[in-house]
């Protein structure tokens, strides 16, 4: 026993197994689920949340918009959301109970596109930190931040209880949502 044995590595044993690391993937996703009962009929819920996707070369874009009639609000919703680039065939909606629960629930799918019962729509989508600079921002939602518009979610609408919206799927440009959940 020389000076050095008491310095020596462990046995192999006595070292802890490293815990594993995650997979690598090309792709991921997120699954957004109604809290909207079957037996309620989704179909006829009226509120819930638009999910609506842009791409670019680089990356997808998701939107999520509250929309508080489903019959009076998606089309104009899907509208504004054209306006930013969102794509209308990819969108879905998915029926949700309330705005707060959708934003308790989804945290990071926040709704700051919202539009009423009567089908007036207010503001903008989140937009992307991957601008390179201020050109990339539509005027109208440079001036809304400027302005204080966007401040709380952006939506600037009070006092409409909670639609929310989600994906929207199977339909032919033009033509209304279809109700995923």
């Amino acid at each position: 026993d020389g000076p050095d044995s008491a310095a020596a590595a462990p046995a192999p044993a006595a070292v802890a197994a490293a815990p594993p690391i995650p997979k690598k993937v090309q792709r991921t996703a997120l699954n957004f689920k109604s809290d909207v009962r079957k037996s309620k009929s989704a179909e006829s819920h009226p509120c819930g949340i638009l999910h609506a996707t842009r791409s670019t070369s680089s990356r997808d874009e998701h939107t999520f918009a509250w929309v508080a009639d489903y019959g009076s609000g998606a089309l104009p919703t899907l509208a504004h959301l054209e306006r930013y680039g969102y794509d209308r065939d990819t969108a879905e909606f998915v029926p949700y109970s309330g705005k707060a629960e959708w934003i308790s629930r989804y945290p990071h799918a926040y709704p700051y596109v919202e539009c009423t019962a009567a089908g007036h729509v207010g503001g903008y989508p989140h937009w992307s930190h991957h601008c390179r600079d201020a050109s990339e921002i539509p005027r109208d939602v440079a001036e809304g931040a400027a302005s204080g518009l966007l401040l709380g979610g952006g939506a600037g609408l009070a006092g409409d209880g909670g639609l929310a919206t989600g994906t929207l799927a199977g339909r032919q440009r033009g033509s209304g949502p279809k109700v995923t959940g």
